[in-house]
């Protein structure tokens, strides 16, 4: 609700401090959303709930952005303040009716160490997975904090549609995760070719989106793009429940997003930089060829990879 005191040039300051909280506080949500998937899901249904979790958030995506984008244009941008907190607050109250298995209290001492995240050194050092798809998470943030800036940047000035655009594209990412989220339980039996080619798709199709020439085909362009991901992303995110011990999925993801993030911000700090010297094209293409590169040769060394059958906590021999 902050940014709805935001009235002139001199409150701009208080869109630096809204921001940094929300992006503070979703470097907590995200892991700890992430993590508790293992705990409320059965292992055998881990895919399942990762790929409705994508197609929910899809779906959220779709209606939220053509909503913002409607209500902005046609109204006022405080009403889209204030509908986005309300929002945020009833998340908050259903949230609050979700029953977590409770951890011991040697556990939950333990999780609030800094030093219990050195576990996670010989994990990551010995599953050739798990280094990765950290890699490649690190790297991919390069590129992806470039695309952050695009869609609303090709709305405004490549597609000339303003804040219609913005919700047309941003809602094309969610059709992009809701259909990658369906097809993800179809591809259950390719694992590893379905990460490689879904990471190595999303690079491909930015790449055509930069040289799209009207808002029709750079939005199909995103949504095979947003389906490329998101099906890599449920493949990923089913293996690593899968293989790390739950005590550690939250510790595991908290270093990965937080990493993540980092460099995303840096990235779009540069991003936006660059755009004073660069046409967004120029910007777009960069960032595919950032996501395309890195796909390539991750992918390549996942494909070769043999997926572990068994977790860590159970002895068996790292690949």
């Amino acid at each position: 609700m902050s940014l709805f005191f935001v009235s002139t040039v001199d409150h701009i300051w208080i869109i630096y401090v809204s921001t940094f909280v929300l992006m503070s506080a979703t470097a907590i949500q995200l892991p700890t959303r992430s993590a508790s998937i293992s705990t409320l899901v059965k292992k055998e249904n881990l895919l399942k709930a990762n790929s409705l979790h994508s197609v929910a958030f899809g779906i959220v995506m779709v209606i939220g952005s053509m909503l913002g984008g409607f209500v902005t244009a046609a109204f006022d941008f405080n009403l889209a303040f204030v509908l986005n907190a309300l929002t945020l607050v009833i998340s908050a109250f259903i949230m609050m009716t979700v029953k977590f298995p409770r951890a011991t209290s040697t556990e939950e001492k333990d999780k609030m160490s800094f030093k219990q995240f050195r576990v996670l050194i010989p994990i990551i050092k010995d599953s050739r997975l798990i280094k990765l798809v950290f890699i490649y998470y690190v790297i991919w943030a390069i590129g992806g904090g470039i695309i952050n800036l695009i869609p609303s940047v090709f709305a405004f000035e490549v597609y000339q549609l303003d804040n219609i655009g913005v919700g047309i594209l941003y809602a094309c990412f969610g059709i992009g995760q809701i259909l990658g989220g369906y097809i993800s339980e179809f591809l259950s039996k390719w694992t590893v070719p379905a990460i490689a080619i879904g990471f190595l798709l999303e690079g491909v199709a930015y790449i055509f989106f930069s040289v799209s020439p009207n808002i029709f085909i750079g939005g199909l362009m995103l949504v095979i793009a947003l389906a490329g991901v998101t099906v890599g992303n449920a493949f990923i995110g089913t293996l690593v429940m899968e293989y790390i011990p739950e005590e550690y999925l939250g510790r595991l993801f908290s270093i990965i997003y937080t990493a993540v993030n980092v460099i995303l911000g840096t990235t779009m700090i540069v991003a936006g930089i660059l755009l004073s010297s660069l046409l967004p094209q120029q910007i777009a293409m960069l960032s595919g060829l950032l996501i395309t590169i890195p796909s390539l040769i991750i992918g390549y060394f996942i494909w070769r990879t043999e997926i572990p059958q068994t977790s860590v906590k159970e002895g068996t021999k790292s690949v």
